[in-house]
């Protein structure tokens, strides 16, 4: 990763964003991740990865694969939908298309606290085909969010190394927050179309929350 001055970057027309929005973050006219840009004054800095920095250089007139202005722009994420841990996205999602199996093992050895599990271990996630038409006898209709036994059919987790595990770790580590899953579907219903038509959001699903669920 490099800090170039954005008016030396090589042919940087590739970098215009070719349908025009609203919520772009526009530097110059060029569609650029915020979070790269370092701007005082007129001048204007920005990050650039030697792979995109290549690709700028080289011969074909296209944006860089990994740029934003290649229609890899989504927008900022919303604040209900950046808090979801993995297990709530599934619980408001309308497709299963993949099985998730974590394996993780610890960072170091020795003792661990348990507030600090997701930090202190690390591994892979591995996805599989879902038999889809298993998992949809459990979905009834649009009722939202979705039961908690769906998650046993898509979510697999698996600790190595740790002996035997305390349950309350295993709370800690894939919890899922009533709370933080109604903000998230009233959120939905009101600015995603596709969960729009849901008429059962709040009366159906949450009362299989009441006890399976933790605050």
């Amino acid at each position: 990763m490099a800090h170039q001055l954005l008016e030396n970057i090589p042919n940087l027309h590739r970098l215009v964003p070719q349908v025009p929005h609203p919520a772009y973050d526009l530097f110059s006219g060029k569609l650029l991740e915020p979070a790269g840009v370092m701007q005082e004054g007129d001048t204007v800095k920005v990050n650039v990865c030697s792979e995109c920095l290549h690709s700028l250089q080289d011969g074909k007139d296209l944006p860089p694969r990994h740029s934003l202005a290649n229609n890899l722009w989504i927008g900022r994420i919303p604040w209900e939908l950046q808090v979801l841990t993995f297990p709530e996205q599934l619980l408001v999602a309308l497709l299963y298309p993949r099985v998730y199996v974590f394996k993780l093992h610890p960072k170091c050895r020795g003792t661990f606290d348990p507030s600090q599990l997701q930090r202190g271990v690390r591994g892979t996630v591995t996805t599989y085909d879902l038999d889809v038409e298993g998992v949809s006898t459990m979905i009834e209709g649009n009722l939202m969010p979705r039961l908690p036994e769906i998650l046993a059919s898509v979510i697999t987790v698996t600790y190595v190394g740790l002996g035997e595990l305390p349950k309350n770790w295993l709370h800690n580590t894939f919890r899922v927050r009533r709370a933080v899953v109604r903000r998230v579907l009233r959120w939905l219903k009101a600015f995603n179309p596709s969960t729009m038509a849901i008429s059962k959001l709040m009366t159906g699903g949450s009362r299989h929350y009441q006890k399976t669920m933790c605050r």
